[in-house]
């Protein structure tokens, strides 16, 4: 965020605000952060944004890396498919491949290489700490290529970076070059109770449970935000809090139906999927009680 006319610093008052939220991950859009904090960027291949959350605002790699390390959070970065010009259409893997290990090389490598060395121009001579990557995020999961596509991005990435953990978002999760799923619940209540039920049969490897843009949630709820907050809650409660998730977290609505507050209700799924009413006022209170597993606003 914009402070005082620079770009490149942040509102100390919000960084703190949200760093005592405890966030335990911060999810970086690498494909479409600059590699380059100032000056002529390089022309490079982006993905389509079909999320806002994918969107850089302008901040550069490091710029995101630093907000990162401000928060506290361990950075996840976020690697997409899709096409900008024509969603669903097979991507060209090689340039976007290559990208990508550009971008890591930079945030990863030491100075004796040619995109390490660059950082350390920038003034970041050490290589920062990145643990984890989330491959897949974009609407193109029902097209043939789909999962192809990923195996094969992931399979670079490992070749090129064994160190990093690959996370597979949703429907990814099978593939056998990935390390662990990153699970989305951005469906109705129903849809979600079934991708709970799936859950349970995913077995062995770690998993990342992402609430995030509730706007895009459907359902048959009496009032307007009820389904809306009912699949947050159901995600919550099934995936998080009865499989004693240790990471997770809760990212901010792009444009919430309804804002948080004390006169809501939020419904929360039993483990018969019975909804049980729980006032907003207590949300954070009740997933703090659970091992802290989901921070909430």
């Amino acid at each position: 965020m914009p402070a005082e006319g620079k770009l490149r610093r942040f509102h100390q008052q919000l960084v703190e605000a949200v760093k005592h939220l405890g966030p335990q991950f911060a999810r970086i859009p690498v494909q479409r952060s600059p590699r380059f904090a100032e000056g002529t960027q390089e022309p490079r291949p982006l993905p389509g944004l079909l999320f806002p959350n994918l969107g850089a605002g302008g901040l550069s790699l490091l710029d995101t890396m630093e907000l990162a390390r401000q928060l506290g959070a361990a950075p996840l970065l976020v690697l997409s498919l899709s096409s900008p010009a024509s969603p669903g259409h097979n991507p060209d893997l090689l340039p976007l491949t290559q990208d990508v290990l550009a971008s890591l090389e930079f945030l990863t490598a030491n100075s004796s290489s040619r995109w390490g060395a660059e950082r350390e121009a920038q003034g970041q001579s050490q290589p920062l700490p990145l643990t984890h990557l989330v491959v897949g995020q974009d609407a193109d999961c029902s097209q043939p290529w789909y999962a192809q596509a990923y195996q094969q991005l992931g399979a670079a990435v490992r070749a090129s970076f064994p160190h990093l953990q690959l996370l597979a978002c949703a429907d990814l999760g099978t593939l056998p070059v990935m390390d662990g799923w990153e699970l989305q619940a951005q469906l109705d209540p129903d849809t979600t109770a079934r991708l709970g039920e799936a859950l349970d049969t995913y077995q062995g490897k770690p998993l990342s449970v992402v609430l995030g843009q509730p706007h895009r949630l459907q359902g048959t709820g009496a009032r307007p935000g009820d389904s809306v907050l009912a699949g947050l809650m159901a995600a919550a409660r099934s995936l998080v809090l009865e499989r004693h998730c240790d990471r997770g977290l809760l990212l901010p609505a792009q444009k919430p139906s309804q804002p948080w507050g004390k006169h809501h209700s939020l419904i929360v799924y039993s483990a018969t999927h019975q909804p049980l009413e729980t006032p907003a006022a207590q949300l954070h209170h009740l997933l703090r009680q659970h091992q802290g597993s989901l921070c909430a606003k």
